[in-house]
């Protein structure tokens, strides 16, 4: 069954686990009564469907918001930067939304993790995403439409760990610049993607780096012969199905 409203008058409330249940219809629209104690909201892995209501922007002490794995609709709403000072975990993989991913994205200035992958987003990589180099963990923008090109603001981050591209649209080469991740990088998922041009010799400098997949692209010229300087790392290595 739905959610019931009932859970609004819990004004108490700091965390919210409802995930993997069989709840249905939509988000409340009144859980933005809980503004002033909810951290924690996870509804992940229920069949909620519609848009992730906006009142989501007015829980001013959230932490965590994970959504997965439900049917959820629309945009993501651009007022998220309104939570750009506690928000460190934003998890809406696996849904059905739609639209540009929003700037608003990069003013979440706590953000570690960001998962948006398998989802219908169009447009491109906001070239602002590097506003959050000194913060941001992982990165999951996979199983989207998205085009354009891979931006070398990713460069720039100081954490990364995981960086999951793969089943996109995008086009253009692998930054060079890729190798500033020498020190954090463990995995390099670019796979089913049109990318062209040589695998850069920058990816030997990433000293991290355990799961390499550039599986499904248009890559050309050969494997670096540098590879072998990730010996004492790479676990997994995927450069199938390229010219």
């Amino acid at each position: 069954g739905p959610i019931p409203t009932a859970i609004c008058d819990l004004t108490a409330l700091t965390n919210l686990y409802l995930h993997a249940n069989e709840l249905k219809g939509g988000i409340p629209v009144c859980i933005g009564w809980l503004n002033r104690t909810l951290a924690v909201l996870a509804l992940t892995g229920n069949p909620l469907g519609g848009p992730i209501p906006a009142v989501i922007c007015d829980l001013t002490v959230l932490t965590l918001l994970h959504l997965s794995s439900n049917g959820l609709t629309g945009g993501i709403p651009g007022c998220i930067n309104r939570l750009s000072h506690t928000l460190t975990n934003l998890e809406l993989s696996d849904n059905d939304l739609s639209g540009h991913i929003p700037t608003a994205i990069c003013h979440l200035n706590a953000l570690t993790t960001l998962g948006l992958y398998s989802n219908s987003l169009t447009g491109g990589i906001p070239r602002c995403i590097g506003q959050l180099n000194s913060t941001l963990t992982a990165l999951g923008l996979g199983l989207n439409p998205l085009g354009g090109s891979i931006p070398t603001d990713i460069c720039d981050f100081t954490l990364l760990a995981i960086l999951y591209l793969s089943s996109n649209e995008l086009t253009g080469e692998i930054p060079g610049c890729i190798g500033q991740l020498n020190r954090t990088l463990t995995a390099l998922e670019l796979g089913t993607n049109p990318l062209g041009g040589p695998i850069p010799t920058a990816i030997c400098d990433l000293y991290a780096l355990t799961t390499l997949n550039l599986i499904s692209n248009e890559l050309t010229g050969g494997i670096p012969g540098c590879i072998g300087r990730l010996s004492r790392t790479l676990t997994f290595l995927n450069l199938a199905t390229n010219p």
